[in-house]
């Protein structure tokens, strides 16, 4: 007997995921001018992954109960 998996996301999954990734971007457009002035050699890829890894931690913490 087979059973099929599937790694598609839920349609209710990526409902959720959408917004956060959303939020996760504005947040780092926001932020990247301040940022910047910091450290003049970031990318703004590379300040968008910073970003998004700490929002990742944030949620991961929350879930965590911490």
């Amino acid at each position: 007997m087979r059973i099929k998996v599937s790694v598609r996301p839920s349609q209710q999954a990526r409902e959720v995921e959408v917004p956060d990734e959303i939020r996760s971007f504005l947040k780092a457009v926001a932020s990247y001018p301040e940022r910047v002035a910091r450290e003049p050699q970031v990318s703004f890829e590379a300040h968008c992954s910073s970003v998004y890894a700490e929002e990742a931690g944030r949620v991961f913490n929350l879930q965590l109960g911490q």
